[in-house]
């Protein structure tokens, strides 16, 4: 189990990286137009898509759109499988023991009450130790004091 937990944590951790990264490229302005200012990959995008000349003239459109998917797919992949480690580390994985417990009395059991007379070893079942028994030994009439399980 807590090599289940090492690697959810690790693949966690790599996926957040994933999503950053991801983020980094497509939506912090890092690319030089040609006055100098800088632009993100998703701005470029959108004036490739509402600039109709751009969108037919131009090999960069069709590069920077292929970037923006490979950073928005890098985000996406990432924060699918980091949702999934999270999971893998949230839930339990090994099974809870539960014991069955019965109220009712097992009457395959057998109880022992030992002669008051005697000591004779009477054996029975619980209904038959309930209130007086004839000993097997003497025969004499007498109720169980206390009984213990026969092995």
């Amino acid at each position: 189990m807590a090599i289940r937990a090492i690697l959810g944590t690790m693949t966690a951790i790599i996926s957040f990286i994933g999503v950053g990264i991801g983020f980094f490229f497509t939506y912090i302005p890092w690319i030089e137009n040609d006055d100098g200012t800088y632009s993100s990959i998703n701005e470029a995008n959108n004036i490739c898509q509402n600039d109709l000349v751009a969108l037919f003239a131009s090999q960069e459109c069709s590069d920077i759109e292929s970037l923006w998917l490979a950073g928005n797919g890098c985000c996406g992949l990432s924060l699918i499988v980091l949702i999934l480690s999270l999971l893998v580390i949230i839930i339990p994985s090994g099974r809870k023991e539960t014991t069955i417990v019965s109220n009712k009395p097992d009457v395959s059991q057998k109880w022992i009450a030992n002669c008051p007379q005697c000591g004779a070893q009477n054996v029975g079942s619980i209904e038959q130790m309930q209130g007086q028994i004839i000993c097997g030994g003497c025969g004499v009439l007498h109720s169980p004091v206390s009984l213990e399980k026969y092995p």
